[in-house]
């Protein structure tokens, strides 16, 4: 499912947010301000799935705000899921809310209540014809990084593949790139300056099969024996390992209701390297405010 645009046509008029908004709680900055007031009226269903946003100026003008503490709270509601929208088609209410995976449930959770409720029960002896049936494997339901495969665009993603299987060339597959394959590095140099505002060019680009060979090599190129590393705590469990491989100095730093504490980072002296997840702290799932970026 596409959530970067609204449902359908017929939701593109703008979500009002004339209400009454209630005051500021103590010790409120604006930005969480914003924040709640927006967020609560998704979940009350005010803001219905597909509704535009109005643009940063007007509801900054509207609720006597600073644009950038609008812009703030539209990119934290637009990190924990409850909104999305793409450069120039405005911000839209997510399609899914994220707290509705919470409120219905799992699936299989009626199927599996009945089995909770005798789980204290003594189990009788499995009978012959049982026996041939392999035992259901019950899977933890909340795993980090875990995408719902189920939404993923496999015929597209089919018709992709053999599209691009069809014109590759023997001399491609016979060279070898060590930063990544060239036209693709160029795609995402373009992406990154239109999306993340940073200059850059494919010569700057190096494309790895993922998070642990980033680290892996940020740490083979950055680091000695003698530098020190932040990680967080708790934090990605890979990170530390990887970094352990070319110094002892790794140090964790306890996370707040915000993310990386900068203020207990800033006590350590001598760091080299610091490993932060900003936009989705693992294992927790908090987004740090860009004030604190």
């Amino acid at each position: 499912m596409n959530q970067t645009k609204p449902l359908s046509r017929d939701t593109r008029q703008e979500a009002s947010l004339d209400l009454p908004v209630d005051p500021p709680r103590p010790d409120e900055s604006k930005q969480s301000w914003v924040y709640r007031q927006i967020r609560e009226r998704i979940l009350r269903g005010v803001l219905p799935s597909g509704g535009r946003l109005p643009s940063t100026r007007s509801l900054a003008a509207r609720w006597h705000v600073a644009r950038s503490t609008v812009e703030a709270a539209y990119d934290q509601l637009r990190g924990e899921g409850y909104t999305a929208g793409a450069v120039g088609s405005g911000t839209y209410v997510a399609a899914v809310i994220p707290d509705n995976f919470f409120r219905h449930g799992l699936p299989g959770d009626t199927a599996t209540a009945p089995a909770a409720a005798t789980r204290g029960a003594p189990r009788s002896a499995p009978r012959d014809a049982d026996r041939s049936v392999p035992p259901l494997r019950h899977e933890p339901p909340f795993t980090a990084r875990g995408a719902d495969a189920s939404l993923f665009p496999m015929a597209a993603w089919r018709q992709g593949l053999l599209a691009s299987a069809r014109r590759v060339t023997a001399a491609q597959l016979a060279r070898e790139d060590p930063q990544g394959w060239y036209p693709l590095r160029e795609q995402i140099a373009r992406y990154l300056g239109a999306a993340r505002g940073i200059a850059c060019d494919a010569d700057q680009v190096v494309v790895l099969t993922g998070i642990r060979d980033g680290l892996d090599l940020s740490g083979r190129l950055l680091l000695t024996p003698r530098d020190k590393v932040l990680v967080e705590d708790p934090g990605y469990l890979n990170a530390m390992p990887l970094f352990s491989q070319y110094t002892r100095r790794v140090v964790p730093v306890a996370i707040d209701q915000h993310g990386f504490s900068v203020a207990r980072a800033r006590r350590h002296r001598g760091v080299r390297l610091v490993h932060v997840t900003p936009a989705h702290q693992s294992p927790t799932g908090v987004t740090m405010p860009v004030s604190r970026r």
